[in-house]
């Protein structure tokens, strides 16, 4: 995992909120510096999953990816505040989702 400013350590299960200036992306943190997010489709152009355009594509993916490499350079922190209104799956579930990244393309 690359340094960050930030002292949160996101543990496999936890949502991560990044704040993208007009809307906030979110990723699933599954372990080992990696997270599992929707994401435009590499062939939609200029759609990255940092850039205004991913939200006007229509088109998703699920991919598996560094969480720096999505973080980039903005604001995010671990959102599950949820957790205690909702009933929280528990990582076997958690974990069993992220199996349906390693199919993608990276």
């Amino acid at each position: 995992m690359a340094p960050t400013l930030y002292d949160e350590k996101p543990e496999p299960g936890d949502l991560i909120e990044i704040f993208r200036g007009n809307y906030q992306h979110w990723t699933l943190y599954i372990g080992d510096g990696f997270v599992i997010h929707l994401a435009p489709p590499s062939e939609v152009p200029g759609a990255s999953s940092n850039s205004m355009m991913s939200v006007l594509s229509d088109k998703a993916k699920v991919k598996k990816e560094e969480i720096w490499d999505v973080v980039g350079h903005d604001q995010w922190c671990i959102n599950n505040q949820l957790d205690q209104q909702y009933k929280v799956s528990t990582s076997k579930y958690s974990m069993a989702a992220s199996q349906i990244a390693p199919h993608g393309p990276w």
